[in-house]
Formats: structure tokens, sequence, C-alpha cells
């Protein structure tokens, strides 16, 4: 997948520049920002994001990076994604959001005008992601020191300063031991450093701290773009590299590798025939005797999570270390043992998708029932294609995946998880659907479900009395929790949507 990344021309390493010496001091304000804000994520990560993404354009213009439209677009889709933070009040989705992200921004300066080959996503993709996140950054962390307190040798200001940061550095932990001591000597001296720790302690000394723990953020985005900047480390993990690793781990015998897959597949036709009508009754949402609809299901996935990775397996084996041929290409049998295997696992998890489906409509969505699924879902691509490959060897396999993730994870992002579920859930039970509904399932459930929940509120048709009193007063108590709750963590910088809309929604509880 190629997109359009292109380094403009060579850049000469040597003694920091301005360029260095500001982004350096930008750096430190945004690793305090970036650890601040992503503590219950919200306005205040998606305005750091957006400034980390011009603080990274414009530095890397400052190099001679050549920004193009694909870049921009690039950008902006990292950009439209961090809107995540404002949109979902759900904790977990935006933990991956955040990680997304920022993966994401570390390779774009590698693909921009590091060594990223211009810009492709191909099969030596593993070798460019671990280039990027854990060479790249770490070959250049500490820098940031030097290149925020290095100014002009003739002046030697900057090294002066550098000089009075470490000192200062140095100083803290026999400074702390010393004045425990006198504190411990001197009821007076003690009373005073009381009241100026009971000071700082409001607000200022926290800061602090959050200033202090991101430092080692701000040493790793630093050293990620000044590595990338000055093209470090272009005889690296390269494609040339790829290829003699390929070719040097390529050392199991064709035929003990056809042999040792062989017993797997017999094994698996052999189980499918004799448990037909057990794994197809998920298809014609028959229970098997003594089942119950959980157990079907669960049973189901776990089958599907250890064949899956089984087989995942086997085919990594087969592709990375079974012998070539001399073109380095795989062998015919090789291929079809391969999609033989992919096969068994596509049908495997068209039998459990059958039944979580199910399993859904009986009892309802949950957050491990929809992230399952959904893992399902992108698991069956990754196995189609794998048989594509098979069948086209110029197919962009990780390209394509690399594609399809990034499409289903915003999908997954921008449907608000949380209000999807409560919303399925309590339709359900309103209509009829369900016999009854998990109201500790519902209390689990960010804000975004808040709205929903409020439904609860009031008596359910064709329901006895009993439960829609029980109903209300568990609704109830959950919409003061989170409103309790809410008040108690507010803070503009934590501000999103679900959340808002929750606490004017609620207002009459």
């Amino acid at each position: 997948m190629d997109i359009g990344f292109i380094p403009e021309q060579e850049i000469k390493t040597g003694r920091y520049g301005v360029p260095e010496r500001v982004f350096a001091f930008v750096c430190f304000i945004l690793g305090y920002f970036l650890l601040r804000s992503f503590n219950d994520a919200g306005l205040g990560a998606f305005v750091t994001v957006i400034l980390t993404v011009a603080a990274t354009v414009v530095y890397l213009r400052c190099k001679g990076a050549r920004q193009r439209l694909p870049h921009y677009l690039y950008l902006a889709a990292v950009t439209a994604f961090s809107s995540v933070f404002l949109l979902s009040d759900d904790g977990f989705i935006k933990a991956l959001t955040a990680v997304f992200v920022f993966g994401a921004l570390s390779f774009y300066p590698y693909f921009t005008h590091g060594s990223g080959r211009g810009g492709f996503i191909d099969d030596t993709f593993v070798f460019d992601m671990i280039k990027s996140v854990l060479i790249m950054p770490f070959s250049s962390v500490a820098s940031i020191f030097p290149a925020a307190f290095s100014g002009k040798r003739e002046k030697k200001s900057g090294f002066r300063g550098w000089h009075i940061a470490v000192g200062l550095a140095v100083a803290v932990v026999p400074t702390v031991v010393v004045a425990l001591l006198l504190c411990s000597a001197d009821v007076g001296f003690n009373n005073v450093m009381a009241s100026a720790v009971d000071f700082l302690s409001h607000g200022i000394f926290d800061e602090i701290l959050w200033f202090f723990a991101g430092i080692p953020l701000s040493m790793l985005i630093f050293g990620s773009l000044l590595s990338n900047a000055e093209q470090k480390h272009q005889n690296v993990l390269t494609p040339e590299q790829h290829t003699r690793f390929k070719n040097a781990v390529s050392v199991i015998p064709r035929l003990i590798a056809y042999a040792a897959v062989t017993p797997l597949c017999l094994l698996y036709v052999a189980f499918l025939s004799v448990q037909a009508k057990y794994y197809f009754g998920g298809f014609a949402a028959n229970l098997p005797d003594g089942m119950t609809y959980a157990e079907y299901a669960r049973q189901g996935f776990f089958e599907l999570c250890a064949v899956a990775v089984i087989n995942m397996a086997v085919i990594v084996i087969f592709s990375v270390f079974t012998k070539k041929k001399e073109d380095g290409k795989a062998t015919v049998p090789l291929k079809i043992f391969s999609v033989v295997l992919c096969c068994f696992t596509l049908l495997l998890i068209a039998v459990a998708m059958s039944k979580m489906i199910m399993y859904i409509d009986a009892y309802g969505l949950s957050r491990l029932r929809l992230f399952t699924s959904w893992f399902m879902i992108l698991l069956a691509f990754a196995f189609i294609f794998i048989i594509v490959k098979q069948i086209f060897s110029k197919f962009n396999y990780f390209g394509t995946l690399v594609a399809v993730f990034a499409v289903m994870f915003g999908v997954l992002c921008f449907c608000n998880v949380d209000a999807r579920i409560a919303e399925y859930n309590v339709n359900a039970y309103i209509s009829g659907k369900t016999e009854k509904i998990d109201m500790l399932q519902l209390k689990g459930l960010s804000d975004s479900a808040v709205p929903y929940i409020i439904r609860l509120t009031h008596p359910v048709k064709d329901r006895s009395d009993e439960e829609n009193e029980a109903t209300i007063k568990k609704a109830n108590e959950i919409i003061m929790e989170k409103k309790a709750n809410r008040k108690d963590a507010y803070n503009v910088i934590h501000f999103n949507y679900p959340r808002y809309v929750a606490e004017k929604e609620s207002e009459p509880f």
C-alpha cells in the first residue's frame, strides 16, 4: 500500500541547531500534556494530539521534508481518530485509540523523512514496525537534553544551563533527605516546611510530578523525530536484509513440513465429519441436547481461538521456515496446505459467529460479545488474505490487512460501543425480545449508556409490577451513582460529549 511518502533530501547530522533546541522544549511540554490529559482522555487529549501533529509537521518542514497532499490526508485521518476522545466515554476504546494514534504518528516521520523506503507497506512491514517503534526513538532517546541545553560554544550559556539542570537533578535526593532530618530535629522548621508543602500540594506539586513523569515520553517523541530527520540506520532492517533473513531461516525440509501438517488436516476432516450436527446446529439456531445457549456459544468460541492460533502458527512456520524454491517462492504443496488450513479456520469462524448471534439474541449484547465478534471478523479477513496471497504471489498482504484493520477499527471507535450495547439491550427488553435485562452489566458501562438507562426508569408494558419496581429502582440507583462520580471527577480537560449529554439528561434525578 503506497501512502505517498517521499523524502526530499538527505539530512546532514551535526550539532543541534535552533529547530532542535526549540523542538526539545516543545517536547517537554507535549510530554507533560500527553500524560496529564490522557488520564481519562477527553478534550485535553484531543487538543494535545492536534498540537503534536502540528509540531511534527513544523519540525520536519524545518528539516527539509516535502509535505504533499497524501501526507496531510494521513495526518487528517490520525486527527480524526483522536476525536474519539471527545465522542466516547469508554476507557478501553480510548486506550486502544491512544495506542493507534501514537503508533500512526511514530510511522509518519519514518515514512516521510526517515528510511521508510518511500512510504510502502509491504511484506517487510514487520521489520518497518520494529524499526520505527523500537529502534528509531531509542537510538536518540537521550538527545533531548543536550539539544535543549546546548547553545553556541563561544557563549557557553547553553552548556552552563545543561550543567545547572544536571546539578539540580542530582541534588533532589540529598536535599529531600536532609530536609526530612531537619524537620525531625526542629519543630518550628517542621511547621514551616509543612505549611510550604501544604501550599504546594494544592495543585502545584501534583503538576510538577506530572511534568517529570512525562519526561520519558518527551524523550521518545524527540528521539523518534530526530532519528528520522537525520535518516539514521538506513542500513538496518532493510528489504535486502529481510530477504536474506527469510532465506537463512528456511531450513525445514519440505517433506518434513508436508508430513507434519498432513495428520493435522486429516484430523480436522474427521473431527468436522463426526461433529457436523453439533457444529452446524449453530446455523439453524438448534441447541444440542443438554446444553444452554451460554455453553454452546462459549464452547464454540474457545475452540475457535485454539484452532485459529494453531493454524496461524502452522502457516507462519510453513511460510517462514520451510525451504523454498530456488527463486525464493513457496512450492505448490506448501500453498495448498496453507489454503486448506485457512479454509478449515474460516469454516469454524462462520460457525462460531452463528453461535454468537444466537447467544446475543437470547441474552443481549455485552462488551465481551461485541469485541469477540469484531475480532472474529478481523481474523476471518486475515485468513482470507492468506488464501489470496497463496494464489496471487504479488498480492500486498500486509498493506491490505492494515487498510482493513484501519477501517474496522474506525467502525469500532466511532460507533460508541457502550451506547450501542445499552441501546440494543434496552430496546430488546422493552420490546419483549429478551426475558430479562442485566442491570449489573449496564452499571459497568460508561456515561454513553445513561440516556438508554433513563428509559428503564419508567414502567415497561407487559411486565409485572414487581419486576418493573425492581428495574426502576436499580436504574435510578445507577443514574445517581454515575451522577455522583461525574461530579467528583469533572474537569474541563476530561470533557467529552457523552459525559455532557449524560449530565444534561440526568439533571432531574
